[in-house]
């Protein structure tokens, strides 16, 4: 299985992100055009409104990956364009934290891998 299999596709949580409406997380001008943009909303869908994902997306475990492989590409992205934001990665690590159980970590550091590129 690759770790696409394991990740909320990217057009679900556009769809959760139009559906969500004035609600959604407030987005600059260019909306989703910044890869760098699109990462963070994705991160604050999956940390706000993990409800608002359809079946069977809305699982814990598929919440946690996906939410993993986003804010490590944000971060990747970040330390791309402005060098290392301490507070940010330690963001990212303090996901790693509160896992839910089930977790397959050496999934996680091949998400973790994939979140990189």
């Amino acid at each position: 299985m690759s770790v696409d299999e394991h990740l909320i596709p990217i057009e679900v949580l556009r769809s959760t992100l139009q559906q969500l409406g004035a609600g959604a997380p407030r987005l600059g001008p260019g909306t989703l055009d910044s890869p760098g943009e699109e990462a963070s909303v994705f991160c604050q869908i999956l940390e706000r409104y993990p409800s608002r994902l359809p079946a069977p997306f809305n699982t814990g475990i598929r919440v946690f990956y996906t939410r993993l492989y986003w804010f490590n590409r944000l971060v990747q992205l970040r330390r791309t364009l402005s060098g290392v934001d301490a507070g940010l990665e330690q963001q990212a690590f303090k996901i790693l934290e509160t896992p839910p159980d089930g977790v397959d970590w050496e999934l996680v550091d091949e998400i973790l891998e994939a979140a990189k590129t």
